[in-house]
């Protein structure tokens, strides 16, 4: 496999040739006004410049910032409303977060550029910093991904690689190489791509084995994101993008990967972070950025009207059971309200 240098895994390029799938329409026309939004925007006036919200509950949330030379984050108690600027120890070789996880409110990762990662036991009051895949300051590692199931098991990708711990971050293992960890259910089962051709693997030992269960294509410079709700069902957002065109779909497997349905299908741009939720209820974001859809079935997906943002662009979705639902539009934090 070659290897492509990403910080995060989205919907990526793709080289041409790709099978052109038939158009497949399941979802409503876009919100014309008439149908009023469950969506709320918590932030008007007072946006953040973060790129990656997650949260614990329902209530407690942190987010991490843009730009570099970055060592401070947002927290908010009140589900998103209001944000209090907090700040992590200097390290020399920190450059800036990409990406944080939550296990508890007291338990919490932060990795970044430069193979750093920040671990808090208190909600934030003192921090163990790991840099041992930082290397040298020439030798760039990039912890684009982290992803903690439990207190004890957690998964990292750098560089093209994926690391396991199962003793709470104390020590980490490198299991296999030009792998990226896109979803662990649980310790043992746990969901990869190959970064390059969108093929996507399932371990269900922790990673000393793993299956291939979507061959990808033929072609180069792809990408994808999963949300399973067990070992053998899940969703899968396929995009690709190329010089000439650009487009995506999201398909279904209800048998590990053996067999997969195209439930939508896009000529333009790509679907990106699904989250499915156990009922079957879930949203993905559609192409272009601007519109979500959502499910309740796992099968039949309708625009999920929001309100106006403009022409910002949505990113970074998470759902919690319960739902709460929370997405970022360039600064602005939306939340679903209701059923």
């Amino acid at each position: 496999m070659a290897q492509v240098n990403k910080l995060r895994w989205r919907m990526v390029v793709l080289a041409a040739g790709i099978l052109v799938l038939p158009a497949i329409s399941c979802c409503d026309s876009p919100n014309d006004g008439k149908v009023e939004s469950k969506w709320v925007i918590l932030n008007e006036g007072n946006e953040l410049g973060a790129f990656k919200i997650a949260f614990a509950d329902s209530l407690y949330g942190w987010a991490i910032r843009m730009g570099v030379l970055t060592f401070t984050y947002w927290r908010t108690e009140d589900g998103g409303r209001s944000w209090d600027l907090d700040s992590v120890p200097l390290h020399p070789h920190l450059f800036e977060f990409r990406d944080l996880a939550f296990v508890s409110r007291s338990n919490v990762w932060m990795t970044g550029i430069l193979g750093i990662m920040y671990h808090t036991l208190d909600g934030g009051q003192s921090w163990a910093i790991d840099d041992q895949f930082s290397g040298s300051p020439g030798d760039v590692q990039n912890i684009a991904t982290v992803i903690f199931p439990d207190s004890s098991h957690g998964w990292i990708a750098f560089n093209w690689n994926i690391a396991r711990t199962s003793d709470g971050g104390l020590t980490w293992q490198v299991i296999c190489s030009e792998l990226w960890p896109l979803q662990a259910l649980d310790s043992n089962v746990v969901f990869a791509g190959d970064m390059v051709y969108t093929k996507l693997f399932r371990t269900v030992d922790g990673g000393a084995t793993w299956q291939e269960i979507y061959p990808g294509t033929p072609y180069g410079r792809s990408g994808a994101q999963v949300s399973f709700i067990s070992e053998t069902e899940g969703w899968a957002v396929i995009g690709w993008r190329t010089e000439y065109t650009s487009g995506g779909c999201l398909i279904h497997t209800r048998d590990g990967g053996v067999t997969w349905d195209t439930l939508l299908n896009s000529s333009n741009n790509a679907y990106s972070d699904i989250h499915m939720l156990p009922s079957r209820e879930g949203w993905v974001i559609a192409p272009g950025g601007k519109t979500i859809l959502r499910t309740v079935d796992g099968a039949t997906w309708r625009e999920d009207p929001l309100p106006d943002i403009g022409d910002r662009l949505l990113d970074n979705l998470v759902v919690l059971p319960g739902p709460d639902v929370w997405v970022l539009a360039e600064g602005l934090v939306l939340k679903r309200q209701g059923a």
